[in-house]
């Protein structure tokens, strides 16, 4: 759905479309569960009942030392408790804060793609905002071109594809990546900005984007957007 390459990292995948990873939101589903469920009145009867249960029981085996224990139920609610006061209660924002917890957890240990700047930022509403207004061939080639992913010679060698010996572009003025592509190679007609642009800066602007995309589509160098060129730009 993204457009993205099987080479990009799940966790760079997540955070671009907003999508958390599947054990901290079902995390959160669980304890929005229990806090529902146990809260209720429903909820408040079983625990009475489970209460009344242990008493009983424990009163038969009396004569036998029991180590104290907690119960299943206690366990659930103290467990969701202690998450509601360091995440929140509210889904969506604990389903954010214990994810971007994990992201900078993870920054330190994991090496990124040198080209990729969807490795940079935390995850956050504004990676949507990018995608927005896109076309989905345009949204594919943003997608790529910011996960650095993108079928330009750079990431093609890197990947031992036949045929693709060097990363070097074919201007001979520096490895082809989707920057070099827009912002410095001699051989792209029509650059729309200066040499002194900051594509990092450009690819994290809404009002930017869009014109990112379209440039990579028509280059002629990503050969999966021949077609999409054609149907969206021609005549």
């Amino acid at each position: 759905m993204a457009g993205a390459y099987h080479a990009t990292p799940i966790r760079e995948l997540e955070k671009e479309v907003l999508v958390p990873p599947i054990d901290i939101y079902y995390s959160e589903l669980r304890a929005r569960h229990i806090r529902r469920t146990y809260s209720s009145p429903a909820g408040v009867f079983i625990q009475e009942q489970c209460k009344m249960i242990r008493g009983r029981l424990r009163r038969r085996r009396r004569q036998r030392a029991q180590p104290a224990q907690v119960s299943v139920t206690q366990g659930k609610i103290e467990w969701a408790r202690q998450r509601e006061q360091e995440y929140s209660c509210q889904s969506k924002k604990a389903v954010l804060t214990e994810w971007r917890e994990r992201w900078h957890k993870e920054q330190g240990r994991k090496a990124s793609w040198p080209e990729s700047i969807a490795a940079l930022d935390q995850p956050s509403q504004s990676c949507l905002k990018l995608y927005s207004q896109l076309k989905k061939a345009e949204s594919s080639a943003l997608f790529q071109a910011r996960t650095g992913r993108i079928g330009l010679r750079r990431f093609l060698a890197s990947v031992r594809v036949p045929g693709v010996e060097s990363d070097e572009c074919l201007c001979e003025g520096g490895k082809e990546t989707a920057e070099h592509v827009l912002l410095h190679c001699v051989n792209t007609p029509q650059r729309v900005w200066s040499r002194g642009a900051q594509f990092q800066k450009l690819a994290s602007e809404p009002a930017a984007v869009g014109q990112i995309a379209r440039q990579l589509i028509q280059c002629g160098r990503l050969g999966q957007f021949r077609l999409a060129s054609r149907l969206l730009y021609s005549g």
